[in-house]
């Protein structure tokens, strides 16, 4: 008697994405070129080609507004973080009756949301899919940022690092969360430093939380004398109950600062659809 053991390939994965890269393009504003996705609830093919007769070349997003091309369900405010920086879903939104076979018929066209709350489908649609970010800081403005990528995995960088260091000073490893990022869906972070050792040859070692480090750290940042110096490394981070986290010790009496320059992340991001 024989056995079988087949079992059926499970090819599922997320729904296409294709263009939509953002610009941001004022402390308000975030301006998406066009692209075409599959929604996420049923399939259907969403697109903006950019030359639909009597509508602009991009999608603007005016997080001072509350519905399509805006914020929603709720104001920006109801979701701005009292510190720090915060990550709100970007959503492609659209009419699956407005169009035939995934083309647009020129009369009805999608949209974009910035998602602020579980109810981010405006009335009228019956599609999205998330298709991007939107990262806000604590004046409620728009995070400038530049992103490569154009399917599912995409890659940004910031105008400015948003430090999460401090002239550390542990002896042993200590850790450091980046509240800014879930865990899910991070593929490697992007950090600048900044290493002032108290004797020529200190070191900083950094590794990912999780991890017990025996002999070498992933990254160590030696120095040739006992002056500061800057740099940048990408590295994969571990988890810390859900939020993205690295650990981190110096040898001597020296100091490490750290800042997130940017991040490669798969869509959907954690509690995005």
């Amino acid at each position: 008697m024989s056995i079988n053991y087949y079992g059926p390939a499970d090819y599922s994965g997320y729904l296409f994405v294709q263009g939509f890269q953002p610009a941001v393009t004022s402390n308000t504003t975030m301006t998406f070129a066009a692209g075409s996705a599959s929604a996420y609830t049923n399939g259907f093919v969403m697109q903006y080609p950019g030359n639909i007769p009597n509508l602009p070349g991009n999608i603007t997003v005016n997080t001072a507004n509350i519905g399509l091309n805006g914020v929603f369900p709720v104001a920006l405010a109801a979701v701005t973080p009292e510190s720090g920086w915060a990550v709100l879903p970007v959503y492609l939104v659209a009419n699956s009756s407005g169009t035939t076979d995934g083309n647009l018929n020129g009369t009805v066209a999608p949209g974009i949301v910035i998602g602020t709350g579980a109810a981010f489908l405006p009335a009228g649609f019956d599609s999205y899919l998330q298709i991007g970010i939107a990262i806000i800081d604590s004046s409620g403005n728009l995070v400038p940022y530049v992103q490569n990528g154009s399917g599912v995995e995409r890659e940004i960088c910031f105008h400015d690092g948003q430090q999460i260091l401090n002239a550390g000073a542990s002896g042993t490893y200590a850790k450091v969360d980046i509240t800014l990022l879930p865990e899910d869906n991070i593929t490697a972070v992007n950090f600048a430093y900044a290493f002032t050792p108290g004797a020529a040859a200190d070191t900083a070692s950094i590794a990912p939380w999780g991890l017990t480090v025996s002999s070498r750290a992933p990254v160590v940042i030696k120095a040739a004398a006992a002056v500061a110096i800057d740099g940048v490394f990408t590295m994969a981070v571990g988890d810390d109950a859900g939020v993205a986290a690295i650990q981190y010790v110096v040898s001597g009496t020296d100091t490490l600062s750290l800042w997130v320059s940017g991040f490669r992340y798969c869509l959907p991001l954690p509690g995005s659809i």
